[in-house]
């Protein structure tokens, strides 16, 4: 699955959230996505700030915000010519190939200030 998305909240603020939570080096889950196979069987997705998805408005410019701009595992894509807005793209492995895919949801974390955005999910097959 490859996912199209972002988080908004305000980096700067006092109130945001720490990475203290869990593993540093992923960063606060900010949602999970649940993948629910034909089986009934599911697999989560974390969405961590920091490690697949940052947020919309940080400025490339800035050494302090390379962080969450360059993000450890996803691409990104750059919305507008000031280089002020990014959605980032996710590519999820599936782990469980050999099942079908029937749904998929995402809940935002319930402990974390920002909002999640998801602008699109599409499916790669693998080659059979």
């Amino acid at each position: 699955l490859v996912f199209m998305h972002t988080v908004d909240f305000d980096t700067k603020s006092e109130t945001a959230f720490p990475y203290s939570r869990g593993d540093p080096t992923l960063g606060p889950r900010v949602a999970t996505c649940t993948v629910r196979y034909e089986d009934g069987t599911t697999a989560d997705i974390p969405m961590h700030y920091g490690w697949n998805v940052g947020d919309f408005r940080l400025d490339g410019t800035k050494s302090d915000e390379l962080f969450s701009r360059y993000l450890a595992d996803c691409r990104e894509i750059i919305v507008n010519e000031a280089d002020t807005e990014v959605r980032y793209v996710y590519e999820w492995a599936n782990p469980h190939q050999e099942k079908r895919i029937a749904g998929v949801s995402i809940a935002r974390d319930k402990g974390c200030p920002p909002v999640y955005r998801l602008f699109a999910v599409s499916a790669i097959c693998p080659k059979r």
